[in-house]
C-alpha cells in the first residue's frame, strides 16, 4: 500500500465490506485495463414510508484483485457533499487509489443528495440515513 493511499484512507475513514449489487455498465477511459465502473442504483424503503426510493451509486472493480477475497470499500460522503467527493480528479481520487490496491469501490449519493431520490426533508433524519446505508 502506498503512502498516499494510507493517508487517504486515514483522512477519509472509509470502511471495507463485502456487498453484492446489480449493475449497469458505464465506463471511465482514464483507468487501467480491466478496471470497470458500473452505474449501480439501489431501491430502498425509508423507515415509516410505504414507497421505495432510489439511491444511485457507482461500483468500480479492479483489473485484478489483491487477494483471494473480493473486498469492496463502501464510501459515504459528508452531509454537504455528493459522491463526486471520492473521485474529484485523476491523481487525487480515492477511487483510483483503491482500484490500484486491488479492491473494488462502491460510492453513492446519500438519499436526498446528488442523483439519488429526494424525499421530503422531514423524512431525512440520522436514523433514516443509517437505515439506507445498512
Amino acid at each position: 500500500m502506498t503512502v498516499q493511499t494510507r493517508r487517504l484512507r486515514r483522512a477519509l475513514g472509509a470502511s471495507a465490506t463485502s456487498i453484492a449489487l446489480c449493475t449497469t455498465a458505464v465506463g471511465h477511459p482514464a483507468w487501467s485495463a480491466g478496471q470497470e465502473c458500473r452505474s449501480s442504483p439501489v431501491e430502498v424503503t425509508l423507515p415509516g414510508q410505504d414507497s421505495s426510493q432510489t439511491v444511485r451509486g457507482t461500483l468500480c472493480t479492479p483489473g485484478s484483485w489483491a487477494s483471494g477475497e473480493h473486498q469492496v470499500d463502501v464510501l459515504v460522503h459528508g452531509g454537504t457533499y455528493n459522491r463526486t467527493y471520492w473521485n474529484l480528479v485523476s491523481g487525487y481520487s480515492y477511487v483510483e487509489a483503491t482500484l490500484r490496491e486491488g479492491r473494488a469501490v462502491y460510492y453513492f449519493d446519500q438519499i436526498g443528495t446528488g442523483a439519488s431520490d429526494k424525499p421530503p426533508s422531514s423524512a431525512l433524519t440520522l436514523s433514516t440515513v443509517a437505515s439506507v446505508l445498512h
